[in-house]
């Protein structure tokens, strides 16, 4: 094999390692809440935390505690906006 053929397998080679390690394995997103449904903000959240209500309700305590005048809905709406600009 001549210098050329050599030079292309190390490029390849190198390409191949570059490829397997530093590129991120693409995870799917979690499906973003319709803003139609009117139900309760408390689906969204929970579709949003991929279904763990303790989690969910962590977001919505932690909301509480820093708009306490404010209803449950409102802090559930908060949580959700607060994950979804946090997991951009």
């Amino acid at each position: 094999m001549n210098w050329f053929g050599q030079l292309v397998v190390y490029a390849v080679g190198i390409f191949l390692v570059y490829f397997l390690f530093f590129t991120k394995p693409r995870r799917k997103k979690p499906a973003k809440p319709s803003k139609s449904s009117k139900k309760s903000g408390y689906e969204d959240l929970l579709r949003w935390t991929r279904g763990d209500r303790e989690q969910a309700e962590r977001l919505i305590a932690l909301e509480a505690k820093r708009h306490p005048t404010l209803n449950r809905a409102a802090h559930i709406r908060a949580a959700v906006e607060r994950f979804e600009r946090d997991n951009r």
